[in-house]
């Protein structure tokens, strides 16, 4: 049980990215200076999203760890992906 819950995190994020616009590997239009790449936009989008859910998977860990009680687990697991849910929103 200890490995799905700190697998879930990161198939949630998976997930997420599923719903991502394909984006073409190479552009025939040049982007104007300052102006990055869908491609590159995506990325940075997927690293903060990434960051943020490490930093509350970092969070819940130890919490989940500790409770010897099945019910007190799933609500604290609950809480843990309703953020990630959260953040994956935010990201996109």
């Amino acid at each position: 049980m200890k490995a799905t819950r700190v697998a879930l995190p990161a198939v949630l994020l998976a997930a997420s990215l599923l719903t991502l616009p394909p984006f073409p590997a190479f552009s025939q239009q040049p982007y104007g200076q300052g102006a990055e790449a869908p491609a590159e936009m995506q990325l940075r989008s997927f690293a903060k999203a990434y960051v943020e859910v490490e930093k509350i998977r970092e969070a819940y860990e130890p919490q989940l760890s500790a409770t010897p009680d099945p019910q007190k687990a799933r609500e604290i697991e609950q809480e843990a992906i309703s953020k990630i849910g959260e953040v994956i929103v935010k990201e996109g």
